[in-house]
């Protein structure tokens, strides 16, 4: 039982970057506000011109750099980093909990690219002569300013904005979309124990997917919870009466048995939470949901969808 806790903390985790998965094994954080983004900490000079030899540990930063078109300067990445396709040309690097220290000395970066808090990386790096950038993604907010500052890094500042702007603006499209409609109440899972309601991580306010909920015209029903990805208990989740459930499983199939599978599992609420007494239960396991990068847009557009079927969202 312990192992399945920890592989749903695990997963997710890595998803969504080290500072969430230090948050998701017991710790607080306050929630930022969406007008003072988390700084990003850079631990030593960076390059003047730009790096040119740049490692990413994230997904979500890795997908940011190519929407910049600057994915030239990339010479490897963390082993989560699938997205786009061409990104597994690339060498692997190990991971946040797991990385290559002899793969990224070999080389030879001059900077390296992490999200949230990675000590042990950031130390070794420091240690080797190795600048780095310690890049936050808890917030919206904290997405655009990354975009921001890794173009500055990178010397594609105008890439940088260019990318910003679209995003801002297709983001807006959203939100004047659902503006006039009523916002249901929301919760949604984004980990749990396999085939059971245990151990559920949901988004609370100031993170990134509270945001977007709010963008695709929902009431997130843990957003005053005070943590970021805090554990929602049963009892919690069913006083909060959703009138929507979200169950996103990262990595997972998601066929037709599963769907109908996990709408039994939610059913346990009973039916006296709207979303079960109206079945208004959506089971997703695109792991992009979760990721904080340029495909925020998506992610916002999917949720706007569950939420307001009723209106069309074009890309």
């Amino acid at each position: 039982m312990r192992d399945k806790k920890m592989l749903v903390v695990l997963v997710v985790g890595l998803v969504l970057g080290g500072s969430t998965f230090v948050l998701m094994q017991g710790q607080k954080a306050a929630s930022p506000t969406p007008s003072a983004p988390n700084a990003p900490l850079a631990t030593t000079p960076q390059p003047d011109q730009g790096a040119s030899r740049v490692i990413i540990l994230s997904p979500a930063l890795t997908e940011m750099v190519y929407a910049m078109n600057a994915q030239d300067r990339i010479v490897g990445v963390g082993e989560f980093c699938v997205y786009p396709p061409e990104v597994a040309e690339l060498p692997s690097c190990g991971g946040l909990v797991n990385p290559s220290y002899e793969v990224m000395e070999s080389l030879e970066p001059d900077l390296v690219i992490v999200q949230g808090v990675s000590d042990t990386i950031v130390r070794y790096c420091k240690a080797a002569g190795i600048p780095t950038l310690d890049v936050p993604l808890d917030s919206l907010e904290d997405v655009f300013a990354a975009a921001a500052t890794i173009g500055e890094a990178l010397d594609a500042t105008e890439s940088a904005t260019a990318l910003v702007g679209e995003m801002r603006a297709e983001l807006d499209a959203i939100r004047a979309a659902t503006a006039t409609l009523a916002a249901p109440r929301v919760f949604v899972s984004v980990g749990r124990s396999p085939g059971k309601l245990k151990d559920i991580l949901t988004a609370g306010g100031g993170s990134f997917l509270d945001d977007l909920l709010v963008i695709a015209g929902g009431e997130n029903v843990f957003a005053s919870s005070g943590s970021l990805w805090p554990t929602a208990a049963l009892e919690a989740v069913v006083a909060s009466e959703p009138e929507v459930i979200i169950d996103i499983q990262p990595n997972e199939t998601i066929d037709d048995k599963a769907i109908d599978r996990a709408v039994a599992e939610w059913g346990d609420l009973g039916g006296g939470v709207p979303a079960v007494r109206d079945r208004r239960i959506h089971v997703m396991g695109e792991d992009w949901l979760l990721l904080p990068g340029p495909r925020v847009v998506d992610t916002a557009r999917t949720l706007a969808q569950c939420l307001h079927p009723e209106v069309r969202f074009d890309e």
